[in-house]
């Protein structure tokens, strides 16, 4: 009954771990941008239905804006754009930490699933949004740098 469980709520952390994930990243945005005093605002759009009754996925569902200087990218866009993958590097390197410094005589299955489940979507996060496609934040970071 107890692995019954376990398989039961695994999808719900999975779920958690993948929100929380977002918000850290925009969390990371926020703070750089604040850091240069650009009035940043977190902004999280819940899924929604249209008339259709079909789910609407062309609108983000979170997103950091702040006040710009213009429209060339600066190395303040660069940083504030770095900052949110950072911060998700940084957490999944917190729960491989934390997860190090269980006895091993303690890290049973359910407990590698545990953090497995929170560690491997802040690592994916970072390296999805590292990537220079479309509006990404790789994209941004490689406009700032070439430009």
């Amino acid at each position: 009954m107890k692995c019954i469980t376990l398989w039961v709520l695994l999808p719900f952390l999975l779920l958690g771990s993948l929100l929380a994930n977002i918000y850290i990243h925009e969390y990371g945005h926020f703070v750089v941008a604040d850091h240069y005093e650009l009035e940043p605002e977190m902004h999280f759009e819940a899924i929604t239905f249209d008339s259709n009754s079909k789910l609407n996925f062309y609108s983000p569902a979170a997103y950091t804006s702040y006040s710009s200087h213009g429209y060339a990218l600066t190395s303040q866009d660069m940083s504030i754009a770095f900052a949110g993958p950072l911060f998700n590097l940084f957490f999944a390197l917190f729960v491989c930490g934390l997860y190090l410094a269980i006895p091993k005589k303690r890290r049973t299955f359910w407990l590698q699933a545990v953090f497995a489940v929170l560690a491997i979507p802040a690592f994916a996060s970072f390296a999805i949004n590292m990537m220079p496609l479309g509006y990404s934040d790789g994209a941004i970071i490689l406009s700032a740098l070439l430009g």
